[in-house]
């Protein structure tokens, strides 16, 4: 447990050392960023997992500026497709291993629009 400014905080020491990581400290974006970049840092091999508290404003509600900060602090892309949301938490993780993927009914479109817009100007 690590209790301190994580914006200033000298992780060095620590690098490489860690199977988890939980991430529970600033949630706006440029602390979060922040925060993952040090996070990627500490993992000790292929078999590690970050998670990130308070990613979800709610347990079906992402907290859009936690989840930029995630992606923003990822080292590449290959580290972002591995982010999962946990079903029922507040919590994301980051894990090289392969999950399967829930994507709920709810969340795609069942109707499909055709609109037409005429526009006038004022007379």
């Amino acid at each position: 447990l690590i209790e301190a400014n994580t914006q200033t905080y000298d992780y060095s020491e620590l690098e490489g050392k860690f199977d988890l990581v939980f991430v529970d400290a600033d949630h706006e974006h440029p602390g979060v960023t922040i925060d993952t970049r040090n996070a990627f840092r500490l993992l000790r091999d292929e078999h590690s997992v970050i998670v990130w508290h308070d990613y979800g404003k709610d347990y079906e509600t992402v907290n859009w500026p936690v989840l930029r900060g995630i992606l923003d602090g990822c080292p590449d892309d290959a580290h972002r497709g591995r982010i999962r949301h946990v079903s029922n938490t507040l919590c994301a993780i980051y894990t090289r291993q392969d999950l399967p993927a829930y994507r709920p009914e709810r969340f795609l479109p069942d109707k499909v629009f055709d609109m037409t817009l005429n526009v006038q100007r004022p007379r």
